[in-house]
């Protein structure tokens, strides 16, 4: 399984560089490690149980691979989703505390404080980004 995290470190090492060289970098050197996964999963996939967590996890990047394989084709996309997984954190914890917004002006009131939160966010990175370093 050492071929998925060195597919990774290709991929955070790189991310400095412009899509064509993503695109061409992850040609170089993802593609074949994604050829030996592939080769891997149905290997290991006849000796899991298709009800195990294994034989379950197996199955889906068997379902997914074309997905998988875009990133190869298209250096502008990520390799992983935690940009929309960190985006989206906020609502997800707060979605049973948001059962409680009864009335329309309890909804107005809370989706006035997730947009105050998120502009706060970026005239934040705004100011790191800009401010001068001493």
């Amino acid at each position: 399984m050492s071929w998925i995290l060195k597919s990774f470190l290709i991929f955070y090492n790189c991310s400095t560089y412009t899509a064509q060289e993503k695109k061409k970098l992850r040609k170089e050197r993802s593609k074949p490690l994604l050829k030996k996964l592939h080769k891997w999963l149905p290997y290991h996939q006849s000796r899991a149980s298709p009800k195990s967590r294994l034989g379950g996890a197996i199955q889906y990047a068997l379902n997914q691979w074309e997905a998988l394989n875009t990133f190869i084709v298209d250096g502008r996309l990520e390799v992983d989703n935690n940009r929309a997984e960190r985006a989206i954190k906020p609502v997800v914890i707060g979605r049973k505390n948001y059962l409680f917004w009864e009335a329309l002006k309890g909804v107005r009131q809370l989706l006035l404080c997730i947009r105050l939160q998120r502009r706060a966010k970026r005239i934040m990175w705004i100011l790191i980004i800009t401010w001068p370093m001493c």
